[in-house]
């Protein structure tokens, strides 16, 4: 087994990067898509360039290593190869976002260079979560110092490391969790992103402002179905619009009435439907995977905000806070909320009140003197 980086002479005075790759006594090559300069004195650019094929040389060895030991414990040999193509290897499969965020942040830490398991010591390590602090909250900071944990215990069971660093890290010098109150947008707010001028799909507006009304997950909005729709009557002979549906999160059912705006939402978007389509926001529902499109949503909220000159960062989940706080200042009482949030527990909700709680606050204090 071996691979090697070799360099390939092509055109207009460059040089193009491959992998010289034998294996289970097959050769084959690998181009990496990567070029540098045909000059003995490379500049800072192409000194990255070389590092980065490196560390995708190392990841593909790491692989191989697995591969012939049937996926056991590695080689004593990656002591000294790549923790960061290790770390990148071990998350292969994992969708969550707090990975993706870290590993991206990790690999912008190192400048795509590669970093063996003796470098990873306590003092890198908290070298790397000043370095997070400088671009992220708090509390996203530490779910992505843990994750680093997750892969360095991974190599400890594996025989990579003897110990664990982040183990040794002093108690004081460890992040440690913030409670935070949820972000939500004010109804003059949401009347001004409703009035604002801009370019951002209409359904995805649309979807963002019933979610602020209707209290909806992306997760269930975005698969919403017409079908889902149903006309109840109340003893007095009064009728209303309600969603029935399955919390995806959850897999509980839930009972959701829709009040006059979301209403008049669902009424707009089923003008504007003419395929007979059974999904109310159908664009939301387009592809396999929800994240992609939700990933597509946020970016145009945050463009929707820009234009509408609020100064929040708008998110889908931020429709969700709305409805909570809301609903709470309107008068409804804590455990109705939890109910047409779908929470399972009670508590999950009180973190609304705190926030209800706060604006009564500033009202207060807002209160001229005589």
């Amino acid at each position: 087994m071996g691979i090697h980086l070799r360099q390939r002479k092509g055109n207009a005075g460059k040089v193009s990067l491959y992998l010289d790759i034998y294996h289970k006594g097959k050769r084959w090559y690998e181009y990496l898509d990567i070029f540098i300069a045909d000059t003995k004195k490379l500049s800072k650019e192409d000194k990255d360039k070389l590092a980065l094929a490196e560390s995708i040389r190392t990841q593909r060895e790491y692989a191989m290593i697995l591969d012939k030991q049937g996926g056991g414990i590695p080689n004593k040999k990656l002591k000294d190869g790549d923790f960061i193509a290790y770390h990148i290897e071990i998350g292969k499969g994992k969708k969550s976002r707090q990975w993706g965020g870290a590993t991206k942040a990790l690999t912008d830490f190192v400048n795509g260079h590669p970093v063996t398991f003796p470098e990873v010591t306590v003092k890198w390590l908290l070298d790397f979560q000043k370095f997070l602090l400088g671009r992220v909250s708090n509390n996203t900071a530490l779910f992505y110092m843990l994750t680093l944990s997750y892969s360095l215990s991974r190599a400890e069971r594996d025989g990579v490391i003897a110990r664990n660093p982040f183990t040794m890290i002093r108690k004081e010098d460890r992040l440690k969790m913030r409670k935070t109150l949820p972000k939500y947008l004010t109804l003059d707010e949401l009347r001004q992103l409703a009035n604002a001028q801009t370019k951002v799909k209409p359904e995805v507006r649309a979807a963002f402002l019933f979610s602020c009304f209707s209290g909806l997950r992306w997760g269930d909005m975005s698969v919403l179905r017409w079908s889902q729709m149903k006309q109840v009557t109340t003893g007095d002979g009064e009728g209303y619009t309600a969603l029935e549906l399955q919390i995806r999160k959850t897999d509980t059912p839930l009972t959701v009435p829709l009040p006059v705006q979301a209403m008049k939402i669902l009424n707009e978007q089923r003008e504007l439907q003419k395929d007979g389509k059974d999904f109310v926001f159908p664009w939301c529902s387009d592809k396999p995977e929800a994240r992609i499109r939700n990933k597509e949503a946020n970016v145009m909220l945050k463009t929707w905000a820009k234009d509408a000159g609020l100064a929040k960062r708008l998110h889908f989940h931020m429709a969700r806070h709305t409805f909570a706080t809301m609903t709470l200042e309107h008068g409804a009482e804590l455990y109705t909320v939890s109910k047409l949030l779908g929470h399972s527990k009670i508590t999950t909700t009180t973190i609304y009140a705190k926030v209800v709680d706060d604006m009564k606050k500033k009202a207060v204090m807002g209160l001229p003197t005589l």
